[in-house]
């Protein structure tokens, strides 16, 4: 959905116009859309010729109406591309803000968790795009893993949302978030040790029926480049405590997930695994998946992730370039204290 303002400064004409509009988009039904994509076109040239050509901004997308004033209000624009996922017509009209809609994957907005009195989480807002590997980074109990376990509907959030792309998540169960393509990992490792490693990686195929197409070739192929072909046909009980963070990640993997989550993944690996593990999600990344990664190993930080969200104690204290964060006089203190 697009939200398109116009602001304080536009003219009483230009406003009354654009309320009209306003009505007409939220009475209109389907069979209207070709109609009504029209009329928003249409008005954005009218706002335009009226008020003048800085009076019409884009605004943030997926925006609530907010407002309805006489000079100032938002409009929920084209929300059927939410439904039917046809952005055709979107491209036509803001081509920018539709790049930007589809880049953006993972969305998690206002999100509090409380667990009796105790605070986990507070007005937490992070996203993740596509093609990008974000750091999710903060001492012991700063709610990185809480975080994750709302993401996957494990824990039910007090408040906030999480979307994937434009599809709502909270609330979901997580086996119905998992079909959907999201993939997560877990602080100690949970494999199925009765089992072989080629029979976890296909059991991971139960909830999400359009990555099993190719699927063997791909799990062969995720084996040899974590360095566990030989180990195939081996119990996963029979692999170490590295090994088995492997064949998570595998498994994790074999889905095509849109969106993986990563808990503390280079725990006990050596640095040549840590290596290949990072070469590994680098062609993860290039295939459009938004990757959300917590750790405690800053190299590892540094030289995986495109950006980095720093917690403590439920909030965010800081966010940007892997580099700017780790010297951010509040991530510091965090970790060290004073």
């Amino acid at each position: 959905m697009y939200a398109l303002k116009v602001p304080t400064a536009t003219t009483t004409t230009s406003s009354v116009v654009m309320v009209g509009l306003l009505l007409m988009l939220v009475a209109a039904p389907p069979v209207l859309e070709s109609i009504t994509v029209w009329v928003v076109s249409a008005a954005v040239v009218l706002a335009t010729l009226l008020g003048g050509p800085s009076r019409m901004l884009i605004t943030e997308l997926n925006t609530p109406l907010t407002s309805l004033g006489s000079l100032t209000f938002e409009v929920w624009y084209l929300g059927r591309c939410k439904t039917t996922g046809d952005l055709t017509a979107c491209e036509t009209f803001i081509p920018s803000a539709t790049a930007r809609w589809r880049r953006r994957m993972l969305r998690i907005v206002d999100v509090t968790k409380y667990f009796g009195r105790v605070r986990a989480l507070e007005s937490v807002t992070v996203r993740v795009d596509r093609g990008e590997l974000v750091g999710l980074i903060g001492p012991n109990g700063s709610g990185k893993t809480t975080l994750i376990n709302v993401i996957t509907g494990y824990y039910e959030p007090n408040g906030g949302t999480v979307y994937l792309g434009d599809r709502k998540l909270t609330g979901m169960k997580p086996h119905e978030i998992a079909a959907l393509g999201v993939a997560r990992t877990f602080q100690v490792p949970r494999v199925f040790r009765s089992m072989t490693v080629m029979q976890n990686l296909m059991a991971a195929l139960a909830y999400n029926r359009e990555a099993r197409k190719g699927a063997e070739e791909r799990a062969e192929w995720l084996l040899g480049a974590l360095g566990l072909s030989e180990k195939r046909d081996e119990l996963a009980s029979n692999l170490s405590g590295g090994q088995q963070r492997l064949l998570e990640i595998a498994r994790a993997l074999i889905v095509n997930p849109k969106v993986l989550l990563l808990d503390e993944p280079t725990a006990g690996l050596n640095p040549a695994v840590i290596e290949t593990l990072r070469e590994l999600l680098q062609r993860v990344k290039e295939s459009g998946t938004a990757v959300l990664m917590v750790e405690h190993n800053m190299r590892v930080v540094s030289s995986f992730c495109d950006r980095v969200v720093a917690m403590n104690e439920g909030v965010i204290v800081a966010e940007g370039r892997p580099e700017e964060v780790l010297l951010n006089e509040a991530v510091i203190e965090a970790y060290l204290g004073r």
